[in-house]
């Protein structure tokens, strides 16, 4: 099987940064932002309004792999599709 790229995007437009985020795999978050994917990608599609890989890491109660994306730029401010405030 082939390796993804980074920058490939699922069925619910994640990365594999989202995925990792999620899963809270820091190791793999470093690799990936190492490579030079966008910290803030956005997944947009039917199941994803916007999530980004904070979201999916502070969903996860991933602190290490928070602290690790908001020191590389990720916007605390980030909003999903539907957000209110």
């Amino acid at each position: 099987k082939a390796r993804r790229s980074g920058r490939d995007r699922d069925d619910r437009g994640w990365t594999l940064l989202h995925i990792y985020a999620r899963k809270g795999d820091l190791g793999e978050v470093k690799r990936l932002l190492d490579e030079g994917i966008d910290v803030n990608v956005a997944a947009w599609g039917p199941k994803s309004g916007g999530v980004t890989p904070l979201h999916l890491a502070a969903k996860g109660g991933h602190i290490k792999v928070m602290d690790e994306l908001l020191e590389r730029g990720a916007n605390i401010d980030a909003r999903t599709r539907g957000a209110c405030g």
